[in-house]
């Protein structure tokens, strides 16, 4: 008989909607940004370029968010499981993480725009993340964070329970860091 696991976390679908619709208002965002870029080539191609550069960005980034919220919202329930496994979640990998091939901490970010709380993990290189949780870590290793977090916003537990439940398997990396 199986092991019933320590927790099972499901996708909040309001707060997933919520997501999407933010991301989906990024994308002409992006979009628009672009088109003004371009017609700034003629006549001040320096920053005509600078522009595109950056409408780029946002237009990618908009992307990435808007396919990462369809993926949640696609993922069957739970998306999110602990056990003496490891951690499987959904958005992250198809496969079990197992506890020898992740560190994890939790954080505790406040910034000037947000506050807010989540479990960051680096991971063994051969897990093979999904195609946005891997354009994430690739962010998220240019700015010089942790590759992967376990992001709570569009879950229905918080991340002081992930938390607590990761650490009857694996003791975190450090304490939690930031402000709080």
């Amino acid at each position: 008989m199986a092991r019933k696991p320590d927790l099972t976390a499901h996708p909040n679908p309001l707060r997933a909607g919520a997501l999407l619709g933010v991301w989906a208002l990024v994308v002409p965002a992006g979009l628009g940004a672009l088109a003004l870029a371009i017609s700034l080539l003629a006549e001040l191609p320096l920053v005509g370029l600078l522009f595109i550069a950056m409408a780029v960005l946002v237009l990618a980034a908009g992307c990435v968010g808007v396919l990462a919220a369809l993926d949640m919202l696609r993922q069957p329930a739970p998306i999110l499981t602990i056990s003496r496994d490891g951690l499987r979640d959904l958005r992250l990998s198809d496969q079990t993480i197992p506890w020898e091939a992740l560190d994890w901490r939790r954080a505790l970010l406040s910034t000037v725009r947000a506050n807010g709380d989540t479990v960051q993990l680096r991971l063994s290189p051969e897990i093979k993340l999904r195609p946005a949780a891997r354009a994430m870590a690739l962010a998220n290793r240019a700015l010089k964070r942790p590759p992967c977090s376990v992001l709570t916003f569009a879950l229905e537990v918080d991340a002081a329970t992930i938390a607590q439940a990761m650490a009857r398997h694996k003791d975190p990396w450090e304490r939690p860091t930031g402000k709080g």
